[in-house]
């Protein structure tokens, strides 16, 4: 269920920030290098998906459900949902799936590197649509997918490129201060610029020292691939080593390097997307194992807009409150408003999804000429009660920082939108 913040509707400050003003960062993400690129990161204890632009702003929060069990996918069949870093290797549309799958899926590089070191097995983990629209108000309701509604698969599908970016999948998210994400940046962009000079001026044993000992690449350990590197040495005159759209992403021992790869000798030339996969060792990181994939230029979005109309809008909307329930509020007491969508089936999806109807009301304004759907929550009868109240909210009314305001200043703001239809 798309719930974006929306500025001037919900509140005045960044949806990721605290209410000190301090910036909110996943500590998963260190950083996104191109200036278009987006991640998504899953929190499975809150059925959530959120996705964040290449500045670490919070931009969209979508519902999902994912597998029944709880922990970490270990082995076929468990019904748990992996936890770590993962990159979309394949789409899938609705003719080649069953009516269950909804509109779209796409698949997810599950084993990855890491996964396969640890003896972790299973295969066919997809974010993927649902035919069922109720199901992904269902929480842990999955074989091990992450599953959402044909909508926020459609809406998903705008910030995904195949192969770079990254779906990071994880119990609960942990944040991180700037300092120290800009610290880890650095030390692991260091770490890339040294590989990729090492490798372009075919200095083998600095190349080889950056390979932790338990490196393994196609059957290769840390000493055959060292052996292997020294041959294609000696076979080429020249090699040289473009890096771009730089990402690292972090999650609990092991982080990711991703970029587009340019190489070139006098014999041979690719490019393509590499992925170095490392880990913290006692002299500083390692790469541990690598990847590398074709670019693919056909991106989700391209698939999924044929069904952007096709999507059904729900025709009835029992038991939410709507203005009426605003009305009837005494105009000195105070409430929180909460969120702004552009969508007021997904609102309301949200209130029947937690049980709001008794709790909330909402109402329609308009900015920057186009409607959006406000959330207003709960009746307070002093601004000191409302905000010691933004405490003990639940984390999915959270984001973002509630805006405290009377019911007269809400009503004012409804009958100046009414004005301006």
């Amino acid at each position: 269920m798309m719930l974006p913040w929306v500025k001037g509707v919900a509140h005045a400050s960044e949806p990721d920030s605290h209410i000190t003003g301090e910036k909110r960062i996943p500590k998963a993400l260190v950083r996104l290098g191109h200036q278009n690129e987006f991640a998504l990161l899953v929190e499975k204890k809150s059925q959530q998906l959120f996705i964040y632009n290449n500045d670490f702003s919070l931009i969209k929060v979508i519902s999902v459900t994912t597998g029944m069990q709880q922990g970490d996918k270990e082995r076929s069949g468990d019904k748990r949902t992996p936890e770590g870093i993962y990159f979309f290797s394949a789409i899938k549309e609705d003719e080649e799936l069953l009516p269950k799958y909804g509109i779209m899926a796409l698949t997810l590089n599950y084993p990855n590197v890491i996964d396969a070191r640890e003896n972790k097995r299973g295969y066919g983990i997809w974010l993927h649509a649902t035919d069922q629209p109720a199901r992904a108000f269902k929480q842990f309701d999955t074989l091990g997918c992450v599953v959402v509604v044909n909508e926020d698969m459609i809406e998903i599908s705008k910030y995904v490129s195949m192969e770079t970016t990254p779906i990071v999948i994880e119990d609960e998210i942990r944040y991180a201060s700037d300092a120290s994400r800009q610290q880890l940046e650095k030390a692991m962009s260091d770490l890339v610029s040294q590989w990729k000079n090492a490798w372009q001026t075919k200095n083998i044993e600095k190349y080889i020292s950056l390979y932790s000992e338990r490196f393994k690449f196609d059957g290769m350990n840390k000493t055959e691939w060292k052996q292997y590197k020294q041959k294609l040495n000696r076979r080429y005159s020249r090699i040289d080593v473009t890096v771009t759209d730089l990402d690292i992403i972090l999650h609990d021992d092991y982080a990711v390097v991703v970029f587009i790869q340019r190489y070139q000798s006098n014999m041979f030339k690719s490019k393509g997307v590499k992925r170095l996969y490392m880990v913290p060792e006692n002299n500083g990181w390692k790469i541990i194992g690598e990847e590398w994939q074709e670019i693919q230029h056909t991106r989700p979005w391209q698939i999924a807009r044929k069904y952007s109309t096709a999507v059904a809008e729900l025709d009835e909307k029992p038991g939410v409150k709507r203005e009426q329930w605003i009305k009837s509020k005494n105009p000195s007491h105070y409430a929180l408003q909460l969120l702004g969508v552009s969508n007021e089936d997904q609102l309301i999806g949200f209130i029947n999804k937690y049980g709001l109807n008794d709790k909330v009301g909402y109402f329609k304004t308009r900015l920057n000429g186009k409607e959006w759907w406000v959330l207003i929550y709960g009746e307070y009868k002093s601004m000191n009660d409302a905000k010691s109240a933004t405490e003990t909210l639940p984390e999915y009314l959270k984001h973002p920082s509630p805006w405290v305001r009377t019911y007269k200043s809400i009503q004012q703001t409804i009958d100046q939108s009414k004005q301006i239809n």
